[in-house]
C-alpha cells in the first residue's frame, strides 16, 4: 500500500510530461509569432538550447521509467482485473503520455473498496456506481 504522499509524488511525475508537452508547444508557438519576449531571446542563445535539450531528454527518460513502473505495478497488483491487464499494457505503451494519468487515477488514487472486487460473495459482478438495483444471476442466490 502506497502512502498518500507517495501517490501525490507519483502524480506529479505522471502529469509532468503532459504539462511539459503543452508548455513546449506554447513556447514554440510564442517564438514563431514573436511573442516570447525575454524567454525567446534566452531560448535562441546557446545556453537556452542546452537547458531545453536537458529538460527534454530528462522528460523522455522519465516517461520510460514511468512506463516501466506502471507495467510492473499493473502485473503485481490485484486492483486491475486480470482480463484487463493485457489491454492496459497495450494502452500504456501506445498512449503513454495520456494513458498514465488515467491509470494513476483509476488504480492508484481512487480508494479501493471491498465492493470493487471483481466478483462479490454471491458470484455476481459488482454494481456500477449509481445503479439502484443489484445485479443478480439467475439460479445463483
Amino acid at each position: 500500500m502506497m502512502s498518500k504522499m507517495l501517490k501525490l509524488l507519483l502524480a506529479l511525475l505522471t502529469f509532468w510530461p503532459l504539462i511539459y508537452l503543452l508548455s513546449f508547444f506554447a513556447l514554440a508557438v510564442a517564438m514563431v509569432y514573436g511573442l516570447g519576449g525575454p524567454l525567446a531571446d534566452f531560448m535562441h542563445s546557446e545556453g537556452g538550447f542546452q537547458v531545453l535539450f536537458a529538460v527534454h531528454l530528462s522528460t523522455m527518460v522519465e516517461i520510460l521509467c514511468l512506463l516501466a513502473f506502471y507495467c510492473v505495478f499493473l502485473y503485481r497488483t490485484d486492483r486491475v482485473p486480470t482480463q484487463k491487464k493485457t489491454l492496459w499494457t497495450v494502452i500504456l505503451f501506445m498512449g503513454n503520455l495520456f494513458a498514465m494519468p488515467v491509470f494513476w487515477y483509476l488504480y492508484l488514487w481512487r480508494p479501493q473498496a471491498d465492493s470493487e472486487s471483481s466478483i462479490n460473495k454471491q458470484g455476481n459482478p459488482p454494481a456500477m456506481p449509481g445503479d439502484s438495483q443489484s445485479l443478480t444471476v439467475p439460479g445463483k442466490n
